[in-house]
């Protein structure tokens, strides 16, 4: 049967899930085989350098960043340039990584601005669209002054569409006000084209958690004809099967449709494939592969009181046979490439017996990859023998839920047994730290209940951590409701006193509510989140950066970047970075360096377009850098600035500022 499946258009490269080093010079939008996959033409007209030119050209240089722009457009164009050209390169570092993303926040801040105002473009999320409620979508996302995607839908997904004329389109991801615009108009214009949504559920997002309102959700069945709840690669094949024989979808497992005005729920019924683990390689030419090495176990405590990950599932969670463990690592065996260098387990949570059988099963079968995990803070994971297996079976970094420090905060999460101690977290991190596995710990900041004292005991820990096991890392998230949590359904409980609704219940297509968190805003937690990751993990971050530190490491995570950092980390303690300079040492600025005057405040902006830091001078200032535009040793400065001007330039005031100027790379080696 013909079909097409439409993919969502988001986040630059999906957020970097997908990172495809040509994705930004796709040029056309072609089917390939049955999927219609638009993001990249989407981001590469984003960063098309004459668009961005003619916007440029709009900029009012009032802020330090678009001062920098105009005071050398040149320098900035080629700055996207290399972004672009390097963004994907999985050898990148960090500091890299965050100089590409930066100047691309800048291109989007700038169209954001001056050409989709009031609408916001985001590299992480696209266009930032409300996409909570099916009637506002309904209503507004056909309306081009509320969807910024209308245009691009009309010029290049509906032509594909028209050409193919498919039987059923699959809408893979979450109903938003780009793929509902899809669904409407082919609503308008083909009627007999069957619409259903598949493969909406990720670790933290699913349509299965709604299903009791979704039987309820009038407008959004004015938009699609069916979702498919669970197993949406057998469940699709069904469909089309019932379609195509022109079947009643009464007998499609796992599927809520509309047939004629009412909504129905078909029963979840599919044989369960327990031993063939899902692949997806990260990049076309990949050395990197994510795996789920068994798709139908849940985490194996599944008892935290504010987790819905678990709560999509439509099974039982059975414990998995050593056997079945077994079959499942000979499958990934088999499909395992000589060209893949590391594997990362996305199963939830792997018990330490298992992790165990894992890592003898890598040393037995030759399997040369260096990988990670997730597992749960565990006395298990203290034994010897395990610590000794996963360090030589490749084992780079385990992550452990570990939430918070503060014993109040983790009995209201629900997140330990009772002799929980933090003595067992420590020795884990000793432990692992002296066989070269970085451990590394998802924190959660803003739990009901958590005041600013029991927060702070958070902070502290991680510091401490952190300053004697170089190889422990952690991020921050701040709480949220989850619809399917147990905080959700006993908010009083957990103190909750109000909670927030965008929509009725039976139009609301999110997963997360807001609440009254009482002294703690929420923005307030973003602003101590952010702070307190930029100071702990990337300290060498502008403060007013476009990129939030938790923003950065989501995309650094997703783009498994921080696990090829690890490996490439000793096992010893960092050395601060130092930086050599004599007087005999040849420096000029670095061709990153632009400054411009700020017309309003009557100083200089001089930007670094390599670290995307910025600082204010006068004119004495900008006298030394034009100096440097030319190479001269830090001896003939001093000698020819004291003899130009005795009265500004002193020896010791230059020795002092060419060292820092130096150590902040506003000068370079020649």
């Amino acid at each position: 049967m013909n079909y097409i499946r439409i993919s969502p258009v988001g986040g630059l490269f999906h957020e970097f899930y997908n990172p495809t080093p040509n994705g930004l010079s796709t040029t056309a939008l072609n089917l390939n085989g049955n999927e219609l996959n638009a993001n990249n033409l989407f981001w590469t007209l984003i960063f098309d350098i004459e668009s961005i030119k003619q916007v440029i050209d709009k900029i009012v240089p009032l802020s330090p960043k678009y001062i920098a722009i105009k005071s050398d457009t040149n320098v900035f164009i080629r700055q996207v340039e290399i972004a672009k050209d390097s963004i994907c390169n999985p050898q990148i570092t960090p500091k890299e990584f965050f100089r590409y993303l930066e100047t691309f926040s800048i291109v989007c801040k700038i169209y954001s601005e001056y050409v989709f105002n009031p609408h916001r473009l985001t590299i992480q999320n696209g266009f930032e669209t409300d996409n909570y409620s099916a009637s506002q979508i309904y209503y507004d996302c056909l309306d081009e002054q509320k969807n910024p995607y209308l245009n691009f839908i009309r010029q290049y997904i509906l032509p594909q569409i028209r050409e193919s004329l498919p039987s059923v389109i699959f809408i893979d991801g979450v109903p938003t006000f780009y793929n509902m615009a899809i669904c409407l108009l082919v609503r308008n214009e083909f009627s007999n084209i069957h619409i259903c949504i598949s493969h909406h559920s990720s670790e933290y997002y699913s349509l299965n958690k709604l299903e009791l309102y979704l039987i309820q959700n009038e407008y959004l069945f004015k938009m699609v004809d069916s979702i498919i709840l669970e197993y949406f690669d057998e469940t699709e094949k069904q469909l089309l099967s019932a379609i195509q024989n022109g079947k009643e979808l009464s007998i499609v497992s796992n599927l809520i449709y509309k047939n004629k005005d009412k909504i129905c729920v078909t029963p979840y019924n599919v044989k369960k494939k327990d031993y063939a683990p899902v692949f997806d390689v990260q990049y076309p030419a990949s050395e990197m592969v994510n795996i789920h090495l068994q798709p139908y176990n849940m985490c194996y405590w599944n008892k935290c009181t504010f987790c819905g990950i678990n709560k999509k599932y439509h099974f039982d969670n059975e414990e998995t046979t050593v056997n079945a463990l077994e079959i499942s690592l000979n499958y990934m065996k088999a499909y395992l490439s000589k060209e893949i260098k590391y594997i990362w387990f996305i199963d939830e949570a792997i018990h330490p017996h298992k992790l165990k059988y894992i890592a003898d099963f890598f040393l037995q079968n030759n399997i040369n990859v260096i990988w990670q995990a997730r597992c749960r803070v565990e006395k298990l994971l203290l034994d010897k023998n395990l610590i000794e297996y996963l360090k030589r079976s490749g084992l780079k970094e385990l992550r452990l839920g570990l939430e918070s420090a503060s014993s109040d905060t983790l009995k209201a999460m629900n997140k330990f047994d009772e002799d929980f101690s933090l003595k067992v977290v420590e020795k884990i991190c000793s432990a692992y730290s002296d066989a070269g596995i970085s451990i590394h710990f998802p924190m959660i900041i803003g739990f009901p209940g958590e005041d600013t004292y029991e927060r702070k005991k958070t902070y502290d820990y991680l510091h401490y951590l952190c300053g004697k096991y170089p190889l422990v890392s952690f991020n921050l998230n701040v709480f949220n409701l989850d619809i399917s949590s147990h905080v959700f359904r006993c908010p009083d409980k957990y103190g909750i006193r109000e909670i927030y609704y965008p929509c009725p219940l039976q139009d609301f297509l999110g997963n997360i509510l807001q609440w009254e968190r009482g002294e703690d805003s929420e923005k307030q937690l973003f602003k101590e989140r952010d702070q307190y990751m930029r100071e702990m993990l990337y300290p060498w971050m502008p403060v007013n950066a476009s990129v939030r530190p938790h923003i950065f490491y989501r995309l650094s995570e997703t783009a498994r970047h921080t696990l090829r950092w690890k490996t490439q980390r000793s096992k010893a303690v960092p050395v601060a970075n130092t930086v050599s300079m004599e007087l005999q040492t040849e420096v000029l600025i670095p061709s990153t360096l632009v400054y411009g005057m700020d017309t309003e405040r009557k100083v200089y902006i001089i930007y670094n377009w390599e670290t995307h830091h910025y600082m204010i001078g006068n004119k004495y200032l900008i006298f030394i850098f034009d100096f440097f535009k030319t190479a001269h040793t830090i001896s003939e400065a001093i000698a020819y600035l004291t003899t130009y001007d005795p009265e500004v330039y002193i020896p010791e005031d230059l020795n002092i500022l060419f060292f820092n100027l130096y150590q902040r790379g506003y000068l370079t080696d020649s």
